[in-house]
């Protein structure tokens, strides 16, 4: 009974649907034109009409799953085919932007460049060296400035006490 064409047309009909939820649209297509075949063998040993007319709808039913699945693979394969365009487009436009972005990194460094000689700004580079030879060329002016200073104490905890001063004898002059 397994090897009765009937039985193997549906076989070849679940092969197809693994086939198609797999994306291997060629082999779903073959699957359904095995089952189509397998029908018609099976049309030949039966002589019921209403056995017939069932296996006529299947044979029918697996030549437009056949059709649909045909358009189906050439709808993916435009899709496919369109998507890897668009990825090398995208590609090639991210190249682009980043060399447009090394560009302007340049132009900028150039400009910035161009400005400090034009205000005749000192660079980051001579501003830290101004400011290393600060610190060491005059450590020895700084050093005796801090000596001259008055060393500040700190403050007594007692109130400081003001001396008391009489004016009263000179209020009558």
């Amino acid at each position: 009974m397994e090897s009765h064409p009937l039985n193997l047309a549906h076989q070849q009909h679940r092969r197809a649907e693994a086939h198609l939820v797999n994306n291997r649209y060629d082999e779903a297509m073959q699957c359904h034109h095995n089952a189509a075949e397998l029908l018609l063998d099976a049309m030949k040993s039966t002589t019921s009409s209403v056995t017939l007319e069932s296996i006529t709808l299947q044979h029918s039913y697996h030549l437009k799953q056949k059709d649909l699945i045909k358009s189906k693979k050439e709808q993916y394969d435009r899709v496919k085919k369109a998507m890897d365009h668009i990825k090398e487009q995208l590609v090639l436009q991210a190249e682009v932007l980043k060399d447009e972005n090394m560009t302007l990194k340049e132009r900028v460094s150039y400009l910035e460049k161009e400005r400090v000689k034009y205000l005749n700004l000192p660079t980051q580079s001579d501003l830290l060296q101004r400011n290393f030879s600060n610190i060491s060329g005059n450590e020895g002016l700084t050093n005796e400035f801090i000596q001259k200073m008055p060393i500040a104490k700190e403050p007594h905890h007692r109130p400081v006490v003001q001396p008391h001063f009489d004016l009263s004898a000179l209020k009558d002059l």
